[in-house]
């Protein structure tokens, strides 16, 4: 407890008022370069997000297109066999009623 009493100070002791405002004027430029460098931080992870999202971005679009094309073969490979059973059956038919 005695410690404590020795570190603070007498309420009636009076300071400087040009040593108070320096030192009010440093408290407010620390202050303001805190914000700049916090500022400065939030900039950079909200680039390097946008960086990222980008990526991810460029890649889902190349897996989409390659969906998509994969999709188109298949459309296309399923109407080729929808034709040629058709063609198929219309031969079947044709050959039924010529020498039905």
């Amino acid at each position: 407890e005695e410690e404590e009493e020795e570190e603070r100070l007498p309420e009636d002791m009076d300071f400087d008022p040009e040593f108070m405002a320096l030192m009010a004027q440093r408290r407010q430029e620390r202050a303001e370069e805190e914000r700049k460098h916090k500022e400065a931080l939030r900039k950079q992870f909200e680039e390097e997000q946008r960086k990222k999202q980008a990526v991810l971005d460029a890649e889902l679009a190349v897996i989409a297109e390659r969906e998509a094309k994969e999709r188109a073969i298949k459309e296309a490979e399923k109407n080729r066999n929808f034709d040629e059973v058709m063609g198929r059956a219309a031969a079947e038919i044709s050959f039924d009623f010529t020498f039905g």
